[in-house]
């Protein structure tokens, strides 16, 4: 075997051991979450877990992929330095702006997702996290630029180790009262475990000027594409579980739930190199056809030929693997499961090409291209649940999945090899 290949197929093994680990503990540290909160505390814990997740990612303006795009393409300039300090002055003022943007919004957050003004307090004491998690994001981002593979991985079940290790004490010392200052010591505790392998990767160093702060505007341009290809899945997302609960019910928007996460999950196994290992080094060698072109096909060619034998094995194993992971109430999503999971042999060569466009720098190709996406993907689920209930959207996500890779890799041919 050539000795690239070899190279990618030991990053992405690597990565896939390090997803696998971290999905194993996480699954630890949700048991402990659900026999120490109980069914209340939990949904408690997860509106305040995605309130921060949303105010982070949104007010970050997609940094972690611009970022990671601008230190990647300068790694061996002399302009290194500079899109490093660049990077992390941003994410220092992103991290401020979306604390202050939490603590500004606490009272129509409150009402929002609680329906009265009891929580303001509580979303106030919340707003730090938002800023831990801006900072862990930016330095993650730092070593995805200078593609420091091992140290990621590290940090990454670091970060897990870390969740279990300061929330659960909290909860049972606490309770549902531990919930606020579990996700802040959480997040402050993975700010600085990233901070220490990030700045032993590449010095502190930070400029506030406004003339070098300006040199961050393609960043930011760039960065705000994916904020909003966030959006555009978020309201696909959504359309779909709103048509299949008035169309069906709640039930069977937890089956398609948890088919489509469990769908997921096997797919982040195998794929989880794509954002830590792919971008960043095709960002780096894009200006040169032929090395992006070797680039992009061998990822490909090596995706596919890993995902095969997992899909197989996941369809094979699907019918004793739902009632473990889940319960025997989910046993009606393996058809859909299994269906949905063929799919993963086209994610393998739609997933890369979705990633080119950004490594360019071209963010409104980028951006049609995700919309064009769930223009496919709503219909396609929404005819498949018309048609076929459960199982019908396990048929529309393997259509959807097949019109992606159509239409990216007729993109990919025409734009960019």
């Amino acid at each position: 075997m050539d000795s690239s290949y070899k190279k990618l197929l030991k990053v992405m093994t690597l990565f896939g051991s390090v997803q696998g680990l971290n999905i194993i503990m996480n699954l630890v540290r949700a048991k402990f979450a659900a026999e120490l909160l109980g069914p209340a505390g939990v949904g408690l814990n997860s509106i305040y877990n995605e309130t921060r997740e949303f105010i982070h990612s949104t007010t970050n303006l997609g940094m972690d992929q611009s970022g990671t795009r601008e230190i990647a393409r300068n790694s061996d300039t002399e302009y290194l330095t500079d899109s490093v300090t660049l990077t992390r002055s941003w994410i220092m003022i992103l991290a401020v702006f979306g604390m202050l943007a939490t603590i500004v919004f606490a009272y129509p957050l409150s009402w929002m997702l609680f329906s009265d003004s009891n929580h303001i307090w509580q979303l106030v004491i919340l707003s730090p996290a938002i800023a831990f998690s801006t900072i862990t994001c930016g330095e993650m981002t730092v070593l995805r630029g200078l593609q420091k593979m091992k140290t990621i991985a590290g940090v990454s079940v670091l970060h897990v180790a870390l969740g279990i290790a300061t929330t659960i004490p909290l909860y049972y010392i606490w309770g549902m009262d531990g919930i606020i200052a579990a996700l802040v010591l959480m997040t402050f505790s993975l700010a600085v475990i990233t901070m220490i392998y990030s700045y032993r990767a590449f010095p502190p160093k930070f400029c506030f000027a406004k003339v070098f702060l300006a040199k961050g505007r393609q960043m930011l341009i760039l960065g705000t594409s994916f904020v909003i290809a966030g959006f555009i899945a978020s309201f696909g997302k959504l359309g779909v579980k709103a048509y299949i609960n008035v169309n069906g019910s709640l039930d069977d928007v937890g089956l398609y739930s948890a088919g489509l996460t469990l769908t997921l999950m096997i797919s982040n196994v195998v794929f989880a190199s794509l954002e830590n290992d792919f971008f960043p080094r095709l960002s780096s060698i894009f200006k040169d056809k032929n090395q992006r072109r070797l680039a992009i096909f061998r990822q490909m060619k090596v995706g596919v030929a890993i995902i095969i034998p997992v899909t197989i094995s996941a369809i094979v194993l699907m019918p004793w693997a739902v009632p473990i992971l889940l319960s025997e109430e989910f046993v009606p999503i393996v058809p859909m499961a299994q269906i949905a999971s063929i799919g993963l042999v086209f994610r393998a060569l739609y997933l890369p090409a979705a990633l080119v466009p950004m490594a360019a720098g071209e963010p409104k190709v980028y951006l049609l291209l995700q919309a064009v996406s769930y223009v496919s993907f709503i219909p396609a689920v929404i005819l498949g649940y018309h048609l076929g209930g459960i199982v019908g959207t396990g048929v529309g996500l393997l259509v959807n999945h097949i019109m992606d890779v159509m239409v990216n890799l007729i993109v990919l041919k025409w734009r960019y090899l």
